[in-house]
């Protein structure tokens, strides 16, 4: 069976309908809720070690992993003895607690950094390379694996697949062959609802960016992406969305995976379990965009009918020579789908759990 990789939230809520789901759901990955230990989204809570560990201990079943996947830290940090010791601190607390079994990482010296200050921490726990390390071909994958042998750290128990590849069948194929003859007890996941450009090229930039701000630079990724970036792009393009390397809850089954990671832990429970119910279910009869992470915002706009997409539809944009301007499938599918939505003022005190 087909299970799915989710984000925590210390919600009441939302860890019950994880919990009544938990048969569907193979690991949660987690911010750790530290300003000093930085990952790959904003944080907008902290929240001490202890506290959540015992949020933690109501999770019965799935797999635990504590992000630490930064696209880089301060270099000072790789060689700051107090703070190699104090992050091994911090996944002690939760090794104790029984809620730890592995890290997602991106920055390379960090993992060997921590591996030297903390060897028998690093033992005890799996080091899981995140997905924004962009590995889409078996030799990526095989020498990041290859650094990850020469840490204390156990080798993965999951893998994630770069998302452009939900959009070349052939080439993941190619590549989960080869990982399960390499790597047979690891298990293969894809990233099913990011909803962001199409091989982005704004993306190895944002990914900085928001690493920037672990450094105390003031960086407003929102207002970039908005002005510069892929917001303006979508808004410029609004077909183009139907590009995204998404998996729709329908298609998952026709992919040979063992995971979908389902993303989008800024946006708040009520996403959260709206999107994890539609890839239990396999289904979603509601507007595309409400399903996806980054341009999960174009549903305010745009009301793009998901159940009402073409059965054909996974296979043109599987097949594809990804030629936009002279294919014009999207493009015509979106005009004749897409409703423009009149504008209104979100409540986002629902959408924060409030």
């Amino acid at each position: 069976m087909l299970k799915l990789d989710i984000p925590f939230m210390p919600d009441s809520d939302y860890l019950r309908f994880v919990n009544e789901n938990r048969q569907h759901i193979h690991s949660v990955y987690f911010s750790l809720f530290r300003a000093e230990l930085p990952d790959a989204r904003h944080k907008f809570r902290y929240m001490d070690t202890e506290t959540l560990g015992e949020w933690l201990q109501k999770i019965r079943g799935p797999k635990k992993y504590a992000l630490l996947n930064s696209r880089f830290f301060h270099p000072a940090q790789y060689q700051n003895a107090d703070f190699l010791r104090g992050t091994g601190e911090t996944l002690d607390i939760l090794i104790r607690k029984e809620v730890l079994d592995g890290i997602v990482f991106c920055d390379f010296y960090y993992l060997q950094a921590l591996s030297d200050a903390v060897p028998e921490t690093a033992s005890q726990l799996e080091a899981v390379p995140g997905v924004n390390c962009l590995y889409d071909s078996f030799e990526k994958l095989s020498a990041v694996m290859e650094i990850i042998r020469g840490t204390a750290f156990r080798m993965p128990g999951k893998i994630i697949a770069d998302r452009s590849l939900n959009r070349n069948p052939d080439r993941l194929a190619k590549m989960i062959s080869q990982c399960r003859k390499s790597y047979p007890k690891t298990k293969i996941a894809l990233l099913a609802n990011e909803g962001c450009l199409y091989q982005c090229p704004f993306k190895p930039a944002h990914d900085a960016h928001i690493a920037l701000l672990s450094t105390h630079l003031p960086v407003d990724t929102f207002e970039m992406n908005r002005t510069y970036g892929c917001m303006r792009h979508f808004r410029k393009n609004p077909w183009r969305l139907l590009t995204s390397p998404f998996i729709r809850p329908e298609d998952a089954h026709k992919y040979d995976a063992d995971l979908l990671k389902i993303c989008g832990r800024t946006l708040g429970p009520r996403f959260l379990m709206k999107t994890v119910a539609a890839y239990i279910q396999r289904q979603f009869a509601g507007s595309l965009p409400e399903l996806l992470d980054t341009a999960e915002w174009m549903s305010e706009e745009y009301f793009i009918p998901n159940h009402e997409l073409p059965d054909d539809f996974f296979s043109k944009v599987t097949s594809c020579a990804k030629e936009c301007e002279s294919c014009g499938y999207c493009r015509n599918l979106f005009d004749r789908l897409a409703r423009k939505k009149e504008f209104r003022i979100r409540d986002l005190r629902a959408d924060a759990g409030h």
